[in-house]
């Protein structure tokens, strides 16, 4: 009985697990299809995504965010860092991905544009 108590508790776990995982959209094609990207926001927030991406090495980043695949920007207010990831190809940029953290003390000393850019390489690293 205790064995199957278990089992049923460990299913539900597991279930439970797999629904929240199920709960976000899809990433779009683009991410997949991108090869460069360009950075925008303030300057620390820019080196602190170009240091992100260059240890990740997925995306070359460009100067010139006409000729890039991907635009990422970064804002930040009332303790709070915004991040839209938008797709520049075609003749309207549309937005793929949007996040935000709270940074108030909530970080540890951690820079809230380096979780961001973790956290989309982590959901785009789980799509493959």
């Amino acid at each position: 009985m205790r064995f199957v108590k278990r089992l049923l508790l460990i299913t539900l776990v597991l279930v439970v697990a797999a629904s929240a995982k199920s709960k976000q959209a899809p990433l779009s094609p683009a991410f997949a299809a991108a090869k460069t990207v360009c950075l925008y926001g303030p300057v620390d927030s820019i080196n602190q995504m170009f240091a992100e991406l260059q240890e990740w090495g997925r995306y070359k980043v460009v100067a010139d965010c006409d000729a890039a695949d991907l635009v990422i920007g970064t804002r930040f207010g009332d303790g709070a860092t915004a991040m839209v990831v938008a797709d520049k190809r075609g003749e309207d940029a549309t937005i793929l991905y949007q996040d935000v953290t709270y940074s108030r003390g909530l970080l540890n000393g951690r820079s809230a544009t380096r979780v961001l850019i973790k956290k989309l390489r982590k959901r785009i690293e789980s799509t493959e």
